[in-house]
């Protein structure tokens, strides 16, 4: 008889995994390795489809109908990614995402769903899932996010093979310290170079992941740069940011500002001012502009910097093909300069906003035309703030 619980296998001949090549990859090349994927559905036809759909991007696809035999499965197996619906007969898909997650395995969830929304999206991605589609989803676009998704458990392992290779290091070299001390001391300096660079590219990626998070759900202009201004805020202690919108191909409007400590009777001239000087000059810039000393301003924006005399600014614009979708721009006074850190969060940030913008840009059907800017509409009433340190968009 057929064991009920035993698992939906999907493999090549003879039970041989079945291989297949990437079209892009060129000849004499290997081609990265397929992940094993784990299949959570409750419905066994709707399981079935998933499997068929993934297969052709898996090394070894296996189903199962609940969260108590997946557990099962994933303690005797090592499964790459698990693709799990939200819901199930013995609780909701989430529940084993975050276990996993919170286990610090290397396996990671793709949760589907049969009606995604926004909430789903949200819970999803703060249980620890990697990606939050729906159970529909095309063969294709499915096998796509399949290999993504794998691509970065690969990063992570090998992330964590090395950590395990220099921690095996360090044990080596401390048993044999007597005979090789000025070796040892000589390579526990690199160990914590190394490992400094690590925590510093795992800040970027958290850094990346929390912004992103964000920026997801919003799908409008005046939301998405609220949300971006008041997270950058966040990062960067009290600012003076403003973001600068196109309506022409020259022409740039204030979309959003933040106002720390402007004169409130001065703040509006101000900011139309750098409009129509600093956001056209630095339209066609793909590098983060970073001024320390009137002698930087001076060089970027000429003899209209006097009206940022005495500040540090930090300015950056995103591009979509070729063309500024928003210029970007920060300052403060010189005693509270922007320091390396903050300078280098801002270089982490600046791509996600710009994917976002360029997203919800083709969602409301604004692609840029060759010829001009639609621009971006915002109520009167909402870039008037009441006090002098306010956020406006």
């Amino acid at each position: 008889m057929n064991d009920p619980h035993a698992p939906d296998q999907h493999s090549g001949p003879a039970g041989r995994p079945r291989p297949t090549r990437d079209a892009g990859i060129p000849d004499g090349s290997a081609p990265p390795p397929l992940p094993k994927v784990l299949v959570v559905h409750g419905h066994a036809r709707t399981r079935s489809g998933l499997i068929r759909r993934v297969r052709p991007g898996a090394m070894l696809c296996e189903g199962t109908d609940t969260l108590e035999h997946a557990r099962l499965l994933l303690d005797a197996h090592d499964y790459d990614l698990v693709v799990i619906h939200d819901a199930l007969a013995d609780g909701p898909g989430f529940d084993l995402v975050t276990e996993l997650d919170s286990a610090g395995r290397a396996t990671r969830c793709l949760v589907t769903s049969d009606e995604p929304d926004m909430s789903g999206t949200g819970e999803a991605f703060a249980a620890g899932a990697i990606d939050y589609i729906g159970v529909s989803c095309d063969g294709a676009e499915l096998r796509k996010r399949l290999l993504r998704a794998a691509a970065v458990v690969r990063r992570e392992r090998d992330r964590d093979e090395h950590v395990e290779n220099l921690q095996e290091a360090c044990r080596t070299l401390n048993g044999a310290r007597r005979d090789i001390s000025e070796r040892v001391g000589s390579l526990c300096d690199d160990l914590v170079d190394a490992y400094n660079d690590l925590a510093d590219q795992m800040t970027h990626v958290t850094l990346a992941t929390e912004f992103r998070s964000l920026v997801q759900q919003e799908l409008d202009v005046e939301a998405l740069l609220r949300t971006t201004l008041e997270y950058m805020l966040s990062k960067t202690g009290p600012t003076n940011a403003a973001v600068f919108l196109p309506t022409g191909h020259t022409d740039y409007s204030l979309g959003a500002y933040i106002n720390y400590d402007i004169p409130r009777d001065t703040v509006d001239m101000l900011l139309d001012h750098l409009a129509d000087i600093l956001a056209p000059r630095f339209a066609h810039e793909t590098e983060m502009i970073w001024c320390t000393s009137d002698a930087d301003l001076a060089r970027w924006i000429g003899e209209d910097a006097s009206w940022l005399s005495g500040s540090h600014m930090v300015s950056f614009t995103c591009m979509r093909k070729g063309e500024a979708l928003a210029i970007v721009t920060l300052f403060r006074d010189h005693t509270n300069p922007f320091s390396d850190e903050v300078v280098d969060r801002f270089r982490v940030l600046t791509a996600i906003f710009g994917e976002q913008l360029a997203r919800i840009i083709r969602i409301h059907n604004r692609m840029l035309p060759e010829d001009e800017w639609p621009g971006f509409e915002f109520e009167e009433d909402e870039c008037d703030g009441e006090d002098d340190h306010g956020l406006a968009a």
